[in-house]
């Protein structure tokens, strides 16, 4: 069984070679690693460059973007740019540049999916350091497949239509995934170590939570469905102004006649029928 990976990085050169050196002491180590180098400003080409020098199997490609880290389109244009880039593979992975795997972590993964043939994506959970414990990263459902550590079966990959470049890819791509029959799964003993905790850079500006908002209606919700989801995070965050401006896209793009679903009617159907069962699953 072939695993390629593509990783996706912008200014990492704290993380990258540790990162990639997690990778390469694996039990079952990748077939195939690609580089993207997303417009860094700093030393984290080089790194790249020199690793893949140093290995055969591990290729460095530049892609001009934005020099920013910016969430949701920018990284997944990246990731589409690597992907062209590798060859045919029964396993695809779309991982971050600031991780440390477990050694046995393809090994452990490969045989989740051998165990269940309906398998479609699967990970690890994240941790990051507080003082001199790791954590769970706690931003997510303990179930939910984490952008950083994507790995992928072939056909999930494909029966999805691969990832799309929108704010709220991570989640759109588990969803398309049950819809097409496929299961989703986290490995609970499985930790992966989060050297950057996620950046709350881009959280803060009202910008970021407008757009957040749209992919919502973009991704099939309702307004119910999307309402939930903004007081949701509005608990967890008590940030009224973000609730507002989560609200605000979401309604922009719902009457706007330029800003249609990137899923089909189907799959709207299909997604917001999950999702129903899943709340009504969490209250009974």
């Amino acid at each position: 069984m072939r695993i390629a990976i593509v990783i996706p990085f912008y200014n990492e050169e704290s993380f990258l070679k540790d990162c990639i050196h997690s990778f390469l002491q694996q039990t079952r180590v990748p077939d195939q690693i690609v580089l993207v180098d997303d417009s860094s400003t700093d030393d984290s080409s080089k790194i790249a460059q020199a690793l893949a020098d140093e290995y055969e199997f591990i290729s460095y490609l530049k892609h001009e973007s934005e020099a920013e880290r910016v969430p949701g389109s920018k990284v997944i244009r990246a990731f589409n740019y690597g992907l062209q880039q590798c060859k045919a593979a029964d396993f695809i992975g779309k991982f971050d540049a600031d991780l440390i795997l477990p050694h046995n972590y393809f090994e452990t993964l490969i045989e989740a999916f051998s165990a269940n043939p309906k398998l479609g994506i699967c990970s690890g959970l994240l941790f990051v350091q507080n003082d001199k414990e790791w954590t769970y990263e706690n931003i997510a459902d303990h179930n939910h497949v984490r952008g950083p550590v994507k790995f992928y079966s072939k056909a999930c990959f494909e029966a999805i239509g691969g990832l799309y470049e929108e704010l709220g890819w991570d989640s759109i791509d588990t969803l398309l995934a049950n819809c097409q029959g496929f299961e989703t799964s986290t490995l609970k003993n499985m930790q992966v170590k989060h050297l950057r905790p996620t950046s709350k850079a881009y959280h803060s500006k009202s910008e970021y939570h407008f757009k957040r908002g749209m992919s919502y209606y973009k991704m099939g919700y309702d307004f119910t469905l999307s309402f939930l989801s903004i007081l949701k995070q509005f608990f967890k965050t008590k940030d009224i102004g973000s609730a507002t401006q989560q609200l605000r896209g979401f309604l922009k793009a719902k009457t706007s006649r330029a800003i249609v679903p990137f899923v089909s009617p189907a799959e709207g159907r299909c997604i917001r029928k999950m999702r129903y069962q899943k709340i009504r699953e969490k209250i009974f």
